[in-house]
């Protein structure tokens, strides 16, 4: 039906992270297009997705567009409806992808999605990546790891958890 399916995020790296599981249902709904991912973060950060193809960022208003036989759909979950309401005012989380995705589903005349929104978690294939730094660490320091990411919240919809007083309890209550 499409020849080209272009999927844009003009946000970062989590928010694009974020619509994998999106992603990955259109391409099984239309298995024979071309895919482009448009956003502004570098071609490593989706290589592992097999013919796929990253360009600049191209930002569409509405949530799916169609212009002659390609279809564009922004996978970003903050942004707004035609009727000016927010899409997805609680967040960036597996809950806000499936509204979004029910809203291009619904655009397409597509029946809903799945019921389970879990379905939609993003996964990553690592064989893709060069990860030998990381096995190597592993495989050194057997002991056991907790892994905090604790870098600054740069995504609009997301609530600051106060990342810093929880990893310092994190800390404490499994000395590390």
């Amino acid at each position: 039906m499409f020849k080209e399916i272009h999927f844009t995020n003009e946000w970062h790296n989590g928010d694009i992270h974020m619509s994998r599981g999106i992603i990955k249902n259109i391409i099984q709904r239309y298995p024979n297009a071309g895919y482009y991912y448009h956003h502004k973060h570098g071609k490593r950060l989706l290589q592992d997705m097999p013919g796929f193809y990253t360009e600049d960022c191209v930002n569409y208003p509405d949530i799916a567009t169609i212009v002659d036989d390609k279809l564009y759909i922004n996978t970003w979950v903050g942004q707004f409806l035609p009727n000016g309401k927010q899409l997805c005012s609680w967040g960036c989380n597996c809950n806000s992808n499936k509204e979004l995705l029910n809203h291009v589903l619904k655009f397409l005349n597509k029946d809903a999605i799945l019921a389970n929104e879990l379905d939609l978690i993003p996964t990553i294939d690592f064989t893709k990546f060069d990860v030998s730094n990381i096995d190597n660490f592993l495989k050194n320091n057997t002991n056991k790891k907790i892994l905090i990411c604790n870098g600054e919240t740069l995504s609009g919809p997301y609530r600051d958890w106060e990342t810093d007083r929880k990893s310092t309890r994190l800390n404490s209550s499994h000395r590390l």
